[in-house]
């Protein structure tokens, strides 16, 4: 089995059920011309909700899909600025 496969954590109880609604959300975010956002919030709340939490649970869904969120912006911000590096010409020494 590949390195990266075997390497990754297990996922705890419930995990997966977050994990699952998180890309499920991702296809919620804004997309513009070189433009990413984050998961909408109303979006979170909806997706809360239509898994059946309420009060705390609900509170803890909304933090750790808003922390996923933030993780997930920051790795692809980091794609995206290597492939502007990769893309962008180089300029010759004189």
């Amino acid at each position: 089995m590949p390195e990266w496969f075997v390497s990754q954590p297990e996922i705890g109880p419930g995990g997966s059920e977050y994990l699952s609604a998180f890309w499920r959300l991702d296809t919620c975010r804004p997309v513009g011309d070189g433009f990413l956002g984050r998961i909408p919030w109303r979006d979170i709340l909806l997706m809360s909700d239509r898994l059946g939490f309420d009060g705390y649970d609900a509170e803890v869904f909304c933090h750790v899909i808003s922390e996923m969120d933030s993780e997930i912006m920051t790795i692809r911000a980091k794609e995206m600025n290597q492939r502007q590096q990769q893309r962008a010409p180089t300029k010759a020494k004189k």
